[in-house]
C-alpha cells in the first residue's frame, strides 16, 4: 500500500486548522506592529506617514478577507488594550481611535477586509487588476483618515 507524498503531507500538516489561523494572526499582528514602527512625521500633521499601510495591504492580500480582517482587528484589540503595537505618539489605548488617527485605522481595516475580498476573487494576481486594488485600498485608507482627522481637529 503506498500513500502519495500530497496526501502524506495532508496528514501531517493539515492545510487549514484552527491553530494554523491562530498563528498566522498572532505572526501577521506582530508584522503590522512591526511596520508600524517606521513612522515619519508629516509638519502641521498629527498623523506621521508609517509602513501600517504597507503590513495592511500585504496582509489583507495575502490572507484573504476572513483572515486579514481578523489579524487587523487583533491588531487594534492589542493597541486598545495596551500594547505597544501602534506607532510612537502621546496618545495610548482606545485615544487612539478617537483621536486624529482613529479614521486611518478604521480605514485600513475596512480596505484589509476589500483587499482580501478582492485577492479571494484573484484580483491580486496580474498587474492590470492588482493595482488598480491597491488604489482602492489607498481610496478607502485616505478617505476614511481624512473625513476623521477633517472632524477629529474641527475643520
Amino acid at each position: 500500500m503506498s500513500i502519495s507524498t500530497g496526501s502524506l503531507r495532508a496528514t501531517v500538516f493539515p492545510r487549514s486548522t484552527a491553530l494554523t489561523h491562530a498563528g498566522f494572526i498572532v505572526g501577521g499582528t506582530l508584522f503590522i506592529a512591526a511596520l508600524a514602527q517606521i513612522a515619519i512625521p508629516v509638519p502641521g500633521s498629527p498623523v506621521p506617514v508609517t509602513g501600517q499601510t504597507l503590513a495592511v495591504y500585504l496582509i489583507g492580500t495575502t490572507y484573504g478577507a476572513r483572515l486579514g480582517f481578523a489579524t487587523f482587528a487583533t491588531y487594534l484589540l492589542a493597541g486598545i488594550a495596551g500594547a505597544p503595537v501602534f506607532a510612537p505618539a502621546a496618545t495610548v489605548g482606545l485615544a487612539r481611535l478617537t483621536g486624529a488617527t482613529g479614521g486611518y485605522l478604521i480605514g485600513m481595516l475596512v480596505a484589509a477586509l476589500v483587499l482580501g475580498a478582492l485577492a479571494d476573487r484573484k484580483a491580486d494576481q496580474k498587474f492590470k487588476t492588482s493595482f488598480p486594488a491597491l488604489i482602492l485600498g489607498s481610496a478607502i485608507v485616505f478617505t476614511f483618515g481624512l473625513v476623521w482627522l477633517h472632524t477629529s481637529l474641527n475643520l
